[in-house]
């Protein structure tokens, strides 16, 4: 595959990784975490975003919607009547027609030359920070092919690559390229496998498989991500256990995400609910115990 689906490319990260970097983000994940700060990321195709904010009602996108998908109400306010439809529809004339930027298409497909030539520009600011690139999503990892692909011109530039995965891939297409990444972010959100399946859509079983697995190749660039989230593996004593467990793989880093609600307006322009908008975000002073009860078990703990 010479080419993927990206919803976005943000330049000039520094939390990603080591010195300057840039954030490559494919589209599409096997899971549907229920606090997701980017459900743009889920599914493997483009998507229609509309903010009703933005709206003008001058109806363009109405007149020109060839699948009659779209409507309005007697106020006048843009309706989609059928999401699936939006997603399956290449045309885009609703999008390309909205003056006001009200509606707009989610993912397009990159190349490997289109954005190597994009991250070739920031070269200079690489080499001066010692950063790179940093492959997320979504899950990049669900794009094998072309991640393999791409490591390849990453590589002969000699450009810092590392990889921001929820751990959930077939280990037989990665195998013979994960250690090419100069680190990796593997989120663990919690060790239940029922719990796990009930707040993210799928089991554990794989995501806890490949840990071993990547552990036993590269333990010393594996950061393990946590998602803290109030109600669902704060209380029961989840990241404690993350702890132990990463430890007994040989693994000795840790970042906390605290929990936030800033992605909860996207679910509205996507059409879907958020499901947990009633929830506190983390208690810091909480987190900081939490730390520091880590670092007595020597890990490297900290939060984000």
């Amino acid at each position: 595959m010479n080419e993927s689906l990206i919803f976005d490319v943000q330049d000039f990260a520094v939390k990603d990784g080591a010195g300057i970097r840039t954030l490559v983000f494919l589209k599409g994940c096997p899971l549907r975490c229920v606090w997701c700060s980017n459900p743009e990321s889920q599914k493997y195709c483009a998507e229609i975003v509309f903010n009703g904010r933005f709206c003008q009602k001058c109806h363009r996108c109405v007149s020109l919607c060839p699948d009659k998908a779209i409507s309005y109400n007697a106020d006048g306010g843009v309706i989609f009547n059928d999401r699936n439809i939006c997603e399956k529809c290449v045309a885009r004339f609703c999008a390309d027609a909205c003056p006001e930027n009200a509606i707009r298409t989610v993912g397009r497909r990159w190349t490997f030359e289109e954005l190597y030539k994009k991250i070739q520009s920031n070269s200079l600011f690489y080499r001066n920070s010692g950063g790179g690139v940093t492959l997320s999503g979504g899950e990049p990892l669900s794009h094998p092919e072309f991640v393999h692909e791409f490591l390849k011109y990453l590589i002969k530039s000699a450009i810092s690559v590392g990889v921001e995965t929820c751990g959930y891939f077939d280990w037989d297409k990665l195998e013979s390229i994960i250690g090419i990444f100069d680190f990796i972010y593997y989120d663990i959100k919690c060790l239940d496998p029922l719990r796990h399946a009930k707040i993210t859509g799928v089991s554990n079983e794989k995501i806890l498989s490949n840990f071993s697995y990547v552990s036993r190749i590269m333990p010393s660039k594996i950061i393990v991500s946590v998602p803290v989230i109030p109600g669902i593996n704060v209380e029961a004593g989840d990241i404690v256990e993350i702890a132990s467990f990463i430890k007994n793989c040989g693994v000795n880093k840790m970042r906390l995400l605290p929990y936030h609600s800033f992605g909860a307006s996207k679910y509205e322009g996507l059409g879907r609910e958020y499901k947990i908008s009633d929830m506190l975000n983390a208690d810091c002073l909480n987190l900081n115990e939490i730390v520091e009860n880590i670092k007595k078990n020597d890990i490297d703990c900290w939060i984000e």
